[in-house]
């Protein structure tokens, strides 16, 4: 993976003395030092790959990705895939008098019916999520729906913009 990196990755070199456009706009590493880095023996495979990842995503390039279609075991990663069934909506609430929006909230949409994620899931499971849905959320896994979609793209990747930040943890969510 170093070897590819080294010839073919084009800002290798701007990472180690990167410009700033604003102070600590870029982070500055040495990419192929950090990779090699990496502890590679007592560990699970997940770890390790989480790792890689999470050096990858210090760049802030979000083009820049690697995946892993097997384990060091020849356990297939490709052959699984879980989704949910349901997808997240940014709603605004508007003040109609003076027509300006004086909330933002996180809710969720049922996919349709023929969405194959549909399937995995029991007819009281999707009754529940058809409940919720439209409704505020107020909080996932005891935090701020806002602070854990953030935290969801820590390790992917994720590009500098705090906007794409938001919007490729919620595309993340359910891919």
């Amino acid at each position: 993976m170093t070897a590819l990196i080294n010839e073919g990755y084009v800002y290798l070199d701007f990472f180690k003395a990167p410009k700033q456009p604003r102070p600590n706009y870029f982070k500055k590493m040495d990419l192929i030092k950090e990779l090699n880095s990496i502890n590679k023996t007592n560990r699970t495979f997940y770890e390790f790959y989480g790792d890689i990842h999470e050096i990858i995503g210090n760049t802030g390039d979000a083009h820049f990705r690697f995946f892993s279609e097997k384990t060091p075991n020849n356990f297939s990663l490709s052959s699984y895939y879980f989704c949910i069934p349901f997808y997240f909506l940014v709603q605004e609430a508007f003040d109609k008098e003076n027509v300006t929006i004086n909330d933002t909230y996180l809710t969720i949409k049922l996919f349709s019916s023929e969405d194959f994620c549909q399937e995995h899931f029991s007819n009281e499971e999707i009754s529940e999520i058809r409940k919720l849905s439209g409704k505020k959320i107020i909080s996932i896994n005891n935090m701020n729906p806002y602070e854990y979609i953030e935290k969801i793209t820590k390790n992917i990747g994720s590009p500098h913009s705090k906007q794409c930040k938001f919007i490729q943890g919620i595309d993340s969510i359910f891919e």
